[in-house]
């Protein structure tokens, strides 16, 4: 059995799971029917009464999107990306607000809102505008896996290399020694085949390491992720 290759790595979605959207707003039944409609989409979606409660809920947990009212009774809008940029900077904004409270949407776009919604709001434009940002965010993860498969193909290229060099100095001597000793020597005969056996499984996994296209990435420790070489697929596979 091939064994699992270590590298460090940012904790990361390992597979797809369910996106977990936060809606805030004073107005109650407004957040209970975007709830509703976000639910029936497949989202796992909390809601808040107010920017202070939403911005408490937001600190305790994960979210993957945040769609907040602009004008609320404690904070605003701008309070929220504020609170949510300090926490969690890659966390995408959806502002709402009414026709009269388009200057504080500028300013939010400004700041870095994804996009805004305008009270009072078609649930399919939220549907297709909550679908963009998702979208996107795979487009992202995409190219981020696409980057760090380059970076792991390049070291494990790079190791390929310098690991078979000294590794054949290491066989080769094994394999005379074997040829020399090997037969009249029953003690030196079985260390020198558990070297070559060894030294074969070495290359063997370089090997593998060097032509990764499709590296399965499994949870280690905290903060750590593993490549099982073993199920990971390769080029010439």
């Amino acid at each position: 059995m091939l064994p699992v290759f270590q590298f460090c790595a940012q904790k990361g979605k390992v597979m797809a799971q369910q996106k977990r959207i936060l809606v805030i707003d004073d107005e109650r039944k407004m957040i209970e029917s975007m709830q509703k409609l976000l639910s029936n989409e497949g989202y796992a979606v909390d809601i808040a009464d107010g920017a202070q409660e939403g911005m408490a809920l937001f600190k305790t947990g994960s979210f993957d999107l945040v769609i907040t009212d602009m004008m609320m009774p404690d904070y605003d809008g701008l309070y929220v990306m504020d609170t949510v940029r300090k926490h969690s900077a890659d966390t995408p904004v959806i502002v709402v607000t009414g026709y009269g409270s388009m200057d504080s949407v500028i300013e939010a776009m400004r700041k870095g809102a994804y996009d805004y919604v305008i009270k009072p709001f078609d649930f399919d434009r939220i549907k297709a505008t909550v679908q963009k940002v998702f979208d996107k965010q795979r487009e992202q993860e995409e190219i981020l896996k696409q980057k760090r498969l380059e970076a792991i193909s390049q070291t494990a290229v790079s190791l390929n290399h310098e690991i078979n060099n000294p590794l054949c100095v290491i066989s080769g001597t094994a394999e005379l020694m074997l040829m020399k000793w090997g037969t009249s020597d029953g003690e030196m005969k079985k260390p020198l085949e558990v070297i070559l056996r060894n030294a074969a499984r070495i290359q063997k996994i370089t090997k593998k390491l060097a032509e990764l296209i499709e590296p399965i990435v499994v949870e280690y420790q905290a903060g750590i992720q593993m490549i099982d070489v073993e199920r990971s697929r390769a080029s010439k596979e």
